[in-house]
């Protein structure tokens, strides 16, 4: 009775920590001002109008010092003296319908566009931080163990960003319980991940194909039949730039004007993402993870040679979704991938238990 009790104060508290630290200690990156910029364009503000709304949101939410370096230098500059330049930045943003619509939602009931960008970040990062409590139970490790699942992931760091990145940790997450457990609703959640973010049409073909392996080919197959559907139909809507220019403008050059820009001829440009990427990786903590869990997986693999376990092809969905999602956009941003630190950190104290149990 005393030990459930304790669980669930430790569920509570860091649950709850997670929320105050995005809530009251938002990072306050540049992504506010695109984020603020597509809900205003979602509510038809567009041209000088809209430029005013969010630089002016942002400036009353942030302070002026803070604000400051959010328009400096060429690029962001630009952007801020600019209304049209702004505009060219909305379709690297308005893909990520669900977040907008959450900040919209917000909005209706009162609150701004530019506390609404964080607050949907800490409401989900703490919501994400119960179903990793489920999954450790899942995985028959201690509850005890959150804080430090939570901690070294980086699930508290999302909960600052003005970005969709919780809100798709919180998806993701749900539909790896939902796998863990043995319900087939996960391939439904997969199917709508791309209207978290497009990127993560990745996972959504990866949970079909274990969808296939489970022998539910049908509903695997129309779930990622959905989730191609509206991967294709958010970008054309929102008129997503597409590959090329995503990787010139972000991993090259950075460019006010990305409906204009000219693709880089040298391979070199595009080889030295790929290279920076890998030594990233390796010096972050998250590569340790990975490298740690496959590693534990291989080793219990060569020691009892049996059919890959639902948490082993949870691993597997993970770290191919990492190798996959860097192929296609070489850079290592931690908050792309904290959904895969964290089912790596849990798997790994998985492992280590079973190696205390004998």
């Amino acid at each position: 009775m005393f030990g459930s009790y304790l669980k669930n104060m430790t569920v509570a508290i860091v649950l709850l920590l997670t929320f105050f630290v995005g809530y009251f200690k938002p990072l306050y990156n540049w992504d506010m001002i695109a984020y603020v910029a597509s809900a205003f364009h979602m509510d038809g503000l567009s041209g000088q109008q809209l430029s005013d709304a969010t630089y002016d949101l942002v400036r009353k939410e942030v302070g002026e010092e803070r604000f400051n370096p959010l328009i400096e230098g060429d690029y962001r500059s630009a952007v801020y003296k600019d209304p049209g330049s702004l505009e060219q930045q909305l379709p690297f943003y308005t893909p990520r319908v669900f977040y907008i619509g959450a900040m919209r939602f917000l909005g209706n009931l009162g609150v701004d566009y530019a506390e609404s960008s964080y607050l949907v970040s800490s409401l989900f990062s703490a919501a994400s931080v119960f179903l990793v409590a489920l999954i450790l139970k899942q995985f028959s490790v201690s509850v005890y163990m959150l804080p430090l699942v939570v901690l070294f992931s980086g699930l508290v760091q999302l909960a600052r960003y003005s970005t969709p990145d919780a809100l798709a940790c919180f998806f993701t997450l749900t539909a790896f319980y939902m796998l863990i457990s043995g319900r087939i609703y996960y391939l439904m959640i997969a199917a709508i991940l791309p209207l978290v973010r497009t990127d993560f049409v990745i996972l959504s073909l990866l949970f079909s194909i274990n969808g296939v392996l489970e022998r539910r080919k049908l509903i695997a197959l129309i779930s990622v039949f959905v989730a191609i559907l509206l991967y294709l139909v958010v970008n054309r809507e929102m008129g997503n730039y597409g590959w090329l220019t995503i990787f010139n403008f972000t991993l090259i050059e950075l460019d006010p004007y990305p409906k204009d820009l000219e693709f880089s001829i040298y391979w070199k440009d595009y080889l030295r993402p790929y290279i920076s990427t890998v030594l990233n990786l390796t010096n972050h903590l998250h590569g340790l993870i990975f490298f740690l869990a496959f590693a534990l997986w291989h080793i219990a693999k060569k020691k009892v040679s049996t059919e890959m376990t639902v948490e082993d092809r949870s691993l597997w969905i993970c770290l191919v979704f990492v190798v996959l999602h860097l192929l296609a956009f070489p850079t290592y941003m931690d908050r792309f991938f904290t959904i895969s630190a964290i089912i790596g950190l849990i798997y790994i104290l998985s492992k280590v238990r079973e190696v205390e149990r004998f």
